[in-house]
């Protein structure tokens, strides 16, 4: 009875005692809970913060677009591929070392093979070839073509790159006179706004003209206008500029000022032997007539003799094989076409006129270089004058809208001469900055010229 009866008070109190402690797992995890939910809440975890968009220059613009288009990609694995076409020629002059091997069964008849060719029942073959060309101007002047033809290659990709770079200028700079043109007429839109309110309370109070007012009205529904219009702008160049640099969202554009160094032109005889030296173009047809000079070689080279040594150490023979009859065997090849019917000298005839049509290309292509920098310093000289002259129009007209203004608010001048003002004012500053970029995309036509991108980059 007693161990009956002792047994469920120890169960009941071990029940106990296990309900405490679950109850006490309980509360610690729960505190636990309250306790990181109150850190939490106290110190939220720190996000990392957002990237800084730097201002795009044009250096950047530049570099992002040489490696973004895919037909610069293309370019240079053609670039590479010519490298490996002059390689593949070259390798045709270093020794030719291979295996033949060969178990050829011929017929015979009372032990005379059927063929003349055969020299046995069975013939074992199993040699180590060497060939080395002696002499072979046909080759070596393939070899000279293919270089040719990689510089040409190379030369190509670096005129596309020019013309990928001078297209991103042009929209570069696009960009940047519409962005400033909108900031002026965003700053003209809140003077017209200001100078309407200010009409209205003087007409109320009969200070103005009613005509005045229509006219202040006019003006800013004007600036308006062509504020929208420019918004239009904007938007589609940095659409234009973010296709060919693979930026979305277009980073806003750095804000630069013609320095004084732009201001001054370098002389057009330094900047036409930079031309003529580093301009891609006409090294593209200096390397089109080195390889037909290459290729009359060539064609020269195939009427020719070519004189080579082949060795050969190995088996050869009609037995079985074995290490006591193997053999070797080494000497000349000589090889030259002695009549082909006319097909050769036809061949350097043609090669000849190409190289003559070839040479005349480099002259011509000489002398596009040369009208092109006559043309593009004139323009740069011409830019240069419209820029220096809308600079000094545009303080001009700004100082005298600032009278204008006083004179307007003071009552000493009406609104017309106020409209026509602030008018003559906005044309001077948007002729300002378009002279600015018809100046920065002359000094960087100069640098395409000569081979750099703008701004002296390689």
């Amino acid at each position: 009875m007693r161990t009956v009866s002792a047994a469920p008070g120890r169960a009941l109190r071990g029940a106990r005692g296990l309900r405490r402690s679950r109850v006490g797992a309980v509360l610690c995890l729960a505190l636990l809970c309250s306790v990181g939910s109150g850190v939490s809440g106290a110190a939220p975890a720190p996000h990392p913060p957002a990237p800084v968009s730097h201002p795009l220059n044009l250096a950047r613009a530049l570099h992002l677009a040489l490696a973004y288009q895919p037909g610069l990609r293309a370019d240079a694995s053609l670039a590479r591929a010519g490298g490996f076409g002059v390689r593949a020629r070259r390798g045709v002059l270093f020794p030719q070392l291979s295996v033949q091997a060969g178990d050829v069964y011929a017929g015979t008849d009372n032990g005379t093979p059927w063929f003349a060719a055969a020299n046995g029942r069975r013939e074992f073959t199993s040699l180590v070839v060497l060939r080395q060309r002696l002499f072979d101007p046909a080759a070596t002047a393939a070899v000279d073509a293919a270089r040719a033809e990689a510089a040409f290659v190379r030369y190509r990709l670096l005129r596309n790159r020019l013309d990928v770079a001078a297209a991103v200028t042009r929209a570069y700079y696009d960009l940047q006179v519409a962005q400033a043109a909108q900031r002026v007429w965003s700053r003209a839109v809140r003077i017209n706004r200001t100078v309407v309110d200010a009409t209205r309370r003087a007409v109320t109070a009969g200070g103005r003209a009613r005509i005045d007012l229509l006219r202040a009205r006019a003006a800013l529904r004007s600036a308006v206008g062509a504020l929208e219009q420019t918004q239009a702008r904007v938007n589609g160049a940095r659409r234009l500029l973010g296709l060919m640099t693979g930026l979305a969202p277009l980073p806003p554009l750095a804000a630069t000022d013609l320095s004084p160094a732009a201001l001054t032109l370098p002389a057009r005889a330094r900047v036409e032997a930079a031309a003529l030296r580093g301009q891609p173009a006409l090294r593209m047809a200096e390397s089109r007539e080195r390889r037909q000079a290459a290729l009359v070689r060539q064609a020269r080279g195939a009427r020719l003799p070519r004189v080579g040594v082949r060795a050969a150490y190995g088996w050869d023979t009609l037995q079985r094989p074995r290490g006591g009859n193997l053999g070797w065997s080494a000497g000349l090849e000589l090889s030259m076409p002695l009549f082909a019917g006319g097909t050769l000298r036809a061949r350097e005839d043609a090669a000849r006129a190409g190289q003559r049509a070839a040479s005349e290309r480099y002259r011509q292509a000489r002398l596009r270089v040369r009208e092109a920098v006559a043309t593009a310093w004139s323009n740069a000289r011409a830019a240069l004058a419209a820029y220096r002259s809308a600079s000094a129009l545009s303080r001009t007209e700004e100082a005298i809208w600032h009278d204008s203004e006083a004179g307007y608010r003071a009552g000493r001048m009406g609104g017309l001469a106020l409209f026509l003002a602030q008018q003559n004012w906005l044309d001077t500053r948007l002729r300002r900055l378009r002279a600015g970029a018809r100046l920065r995309m002359a000094l960087a036509r100069i640098d395409l010229l000569a081979g750099r991108l703008p701004g002296g980059g390689s």
